[in-house]
């Protein structure tokens, strides 16, 4: 039975690895779109910065759960995470 400590290592991983892949591809495929469409520049530059706000946010919760975890002498992932990952 997975413990909580290692559910939240999960749902942060899973969430980090999904942003990592969903923000750079819209942002490839939305700012062209905005851009055709003639969206005002404001919004294709607040569109960018706030997709790299969440990005950098994302990257810093997974930073801080795996700093964390490795000050508490935790230095390998636990079994029911990684296979979480997999399935």
């Amino acid at each position: 039975m997975a413990t909580t400590r290692e559910r939240r290592l999960s749902a942060v991983m899973r969430l980090d690895g999904w942003l990592s892949f969903a923000a750079p591809t819209l942002l490839i495929v939305g700012v062209p779109l905005l851009l055709l469409l003639g969206a005002p520049g404001w919004l294709v530059t607040t569109s960018i910065l706030a997709l790299a706000v969440v990005l950098g946010a994302c990257g810093a919760v997974f930073f801080t759960m795996l700093a964390l975890e490795t000050t508490r002498g935790r230095y390998e992932f636990p079994e029911s995470v990684l296979r979480d990952l997999e399935a």
